[in-house]
């Protein structure tokens, strides 16, 4: 056993005696001290931690240096969880010894104060959030990063958890900007606000529509500037937006590029938050933890389904509401069997030939990609490869593998059988909705990229991977110089265009001739008016 000293300051080291059974890990040991206070729910209480973080990944419990060594506040988080598993998940606050916040780097991530600590319980892989998070980094969107990490709290190990960046505006998190009190007229008013569909909250408020059965209502509430931060105008803005964004969707002019829900939203996050939340078949998909965000009108100003929360009830680890099935669309709801859910959006949604339009291409693009089944068999095995040693210490203290633990539908008996039925599940499902989305009907080019968004430049780039040409398609918010660079791998510029164009929609096309034969892998970025605009992955289509 371990047996803790305290020193002045309230600094503490570890005397370890070499009985216990973790003395070292490839993964970081974080070591809380609450100094004798037991942690509550909602108000953290002060403690002391320790991270121990290696260069060579080798940690043991006797190391002298460490990553972090000062003060936290603790609480304890999560709904069933809470109430259900041996195992609790943790939100810790990194602090001065005043008390006040402190930003620190935490296990390579960037500076930040605000942290989580998810304790994998019923997920006996231990995976599926990093696997979601990672699917949405694919996409090209902020999702909070994760690190593995073994935990001992007041001297007794805890097993693995994952400590997680929390869901708040800033640069390296939902980078948008930052209200401030006095920002209650004009531009300044229009964002940065992060809102949440969940339980009901302070301040929240319920849709006017409700779920899609019609017999619950949904609620949607503030998360960050909180309800008690924003001011009355702030508040009655952001909830007026959104509920606009409703009456447009609900209303007969939906499909309409002014009228309808286009103008409110970023499509194309609405179709990548479908694609992640459909693969998974999540539980509490469209319907808790979820969330999104709004910038302002002069940074595009539209909703933004991100970021992505919450999975580990996801990709075949629920055992009602079909959630165990590889077949069946998780959108198409839960029936009236719960106080939360689905909002009518979805269904409305995929009415409209242009989104499905929107879904089919990008499904395609992403499963050529970051979506492949190779690519994520690679993050699963991965992940199970790094927690090889510790996945044994974290079943040695929870015995659970030849147990139930809500709502598990599968009982693999050990780690192997469980990250093997999760490879299995997900294989299934994504043959599932290969099928499905091969039967959509893309509506005409023109058709499908003409924009919804007055005053906000739009680009789409397509085919890719490309064949023959590749089109950069846009719809400028005004005359515009346009500068495209394609990169190879090597980051040798190997095209290049530079031209202006008027308002409105245009196309800047390239020969897969211009591309040299140093691979099928580039990369581009294309600046509006002398500021980037847009970057990403280019993939030849190889023969």
């Amino acid at each position: 056993m371990m047996k803790c000293i305290f020193l002045t300051a309230g600094i503490f080291v570890f005397q370890i005696a070499l009985s216990q059974n973790v003395t070292e890990s490839n993964l970081p040991l974080i070591l809380i001290n609450t100094q004798g206070k037991s942690i509550p729910d909602e108000t953290k209480i002060t403690a002391l931690m320790k991270v121990i973080n290696n260069p060579d990944t080798i940690n043991r419990l006797t190391d002298k240096t460490f990553e972090y060594d000062g003060y936290v506040g603790i609480e304890t988080r999560g709904n069933t969880s809470q109430l259900l598993f041996e195992k609790k998940s943790f939100t810790i606050e990194t602090r001065t010894d005043s008390g006040t916040n402190k930003n620190v780097t935490l296990l390579g991530m960037p500076a930040e104060n605000d942290w989580v600590l998810y304790g994998p319980y019923s997920d006996k892989t231990m995976i599926r959030n990093v696997l979601a998070y990672h699917l949405g980094h694919s996409q090209g969107r902020w999702s909070p990063r994760t690190h593995y990490c073994e935990v001992f709290i007041n001297e007794e190990y805890r097993g693995v958890y994952v400590l997680t960046e929390k869901i708040k505006i800033d640069k390296n998190r939902v980078d948008i900007a930052k209200l401030k009190p006095e920002d209650n007229d004009g531009d300044e008013l229009t964002g940065g606000y992060i809102m949440r569909i969940d339980r009901d909250r302070p301040g929240s408020w319920n849709s006017p529509f409700m779920g899609r059965t019609g017999s619950v209502d949904v609620p949607i509430s503030y998360l960050d500037p909180a309800y008690d931060e924003l001011t009355l105008q702030q508040r009655q803005y952001i909830r007026d937006y959104i509920t606009d964004f409703e009456y447009a969707l609900h209303g007969q002019n939906f499909k309409d590029l002014v009228l309808g829900y286009r103008a409110y939203i970023d499509v194309i996050s609405f179709v990548d938050y479908f694609i992640v939340t459909e693969i998974s078949r999540d539980l509490d998909g469209y319907r808790c933890s979820v969330y999104f965000h709004k910038d302002k009108d002069s940074k595009g100003g539209k909703l933004n389904m991100s970021p992505l929360w919450d999975y580990n009830l996801g990709f075949g680890n629920g055992n009602f509401f079909q959630a165990q099935n590889t077949i069946g669309w998780t959108a198409d709801g839960i029936g009236k069997g719960d106080w939360y859910e689905i909002p009518f959006w979805w269904d409305r949604l995929r009415e409209d030939p242009y989104f499905n339009t929107c879904l089919k291409y990008r499904w395609n693009e992403l499963r050529n990609n970051a979506f492949h089944l190779d690519s994520i068999f690679d993050l699963i095995d991965s992940c199970a490869g790094l927690l090889d040693k510790a996945q044994k210490r974290n079943f040695q203290k929870f015995n659970i593998l030849n147990s139930y633990v809500w709502p598990n539908p599968y009982i693999g008996g050990s780690y192997y059988n469980e990250v093997e039925h999760l490879k299995e599940w997900i294989a299934d499902r994504l043959d599932w909705l290969d099928t499905k989305m091969d039967l959509i009907i893309p509506v005409t080019v023109n058709e499908h990229f003409a924009d919804y968004s007055a005053g906000t430049d739009q680009v789409v780039l397509y085919p890719n991977p490309v064949n023959e040409k590749l089109i950069f398609h846009l719809n400028l918010a005004e005359y515009s110089k346009i500068e495209v660079f394609i990169f190879n791998s090597l980051g040798k510029i190997v095209a290049c265009r530079k031209q202006s164009f008027n308002l409105g929609i245009s196309e800047l096309v390239f020969d897969a001739n211009e591309l040299d034969e140093s691979g099928n892998i580039f990369f581009y970025t294309l600046y509006i008016n002398g500021a980037l605009s847009n970057s990403g992955k280019i993939i030849r289509k190889a023969y």
